[in-house]
């Protein structure tokens, strides 16, 4: 749900802006949060206004973090989970996906000690809370369903190691941009309609 009037293009992207979260824990509006679960990041040193972040964390009544190294925000949770690094776990690396595509990220070593990849500790979390019917029985198996349209398992997949999809140049001449009016536009009509 979007969380203020302000930042309308947020919930268009996918995200909430780091302060309306700060402000949510302080003044409990316009949802109350009182928990919150952290993984990849570290908000005492990459929020805005460190201060007030610092005192919305004070305020919540549970902080997990999921972290490789005991950062200053990790210092402050109730429980810290043990992240395996990316040199750890089998990944996609989806960094190129907005040039049409993607990588093979195989492991190099097995986790160290206790530690799990952030995508297994909410695999198995969702697992643990009675929503196992939307979640895998392991991480093979995600990345075997997210290969599926391609036609290949993951274990395929590291042997090829890239998957590119079909790149046309100079696209726009015959598609137009991506926007309302298939042009370049200078003045955004969805910008207006939002009122800004």
């Amino acid at each position: 749900k979007i969380l203020s009037a302000e930042f309308r293009l947020a919930s268009m992207m996918g995200f909430v802006p780091s302060q309306l979260i700060v402000k949510a824990i302080l003044t409990g509006t316009p949802h109350p949060i009182q928990m919150m679960y952290i993984q990849g990041g570290n908000p005492l040193l990459s929020y805005a206004n460190s201060k007030e972040t610092l005192e919305a964390l004070k305020k919540l009544d549970f902080l997990a973090v999921s972290e490789i190294f005991l950062t200053p925000t990790a210092q402050m949770a109730d429980i810290v989970l043990p992240a395996a690094t990316n040199f750890e776990f089998d990944d996609i690396g989806h960094f190129g996906l907005p040039h049409g595509f993607i990588l093979a990220r195989p492991k190099i070593i097995e986790p160290v000690g206790e530690s799990w990849p952030d995508s297994k500790i909410l695999n198995e979390l969702g697992k643990t809370l009675g929503l196992g019917q939307y979640f895998w029985n392991d991480l093979g198996e995600c990345l075997d369903e997210i290969l599926k349209p391609a036609g290949m398992t993951y274990d395929e997949f590291k042997t090829i190691g890239i998957l590119k999809g079909k790149w046309e140049y100079r696209s726009y001449e015959k598609k137009g941009f991506s926007t309302p009016s298939g042009k370049i536009e200078i003045f955004s009509r969805d910008m207006a309609d939002l009122g800004d």
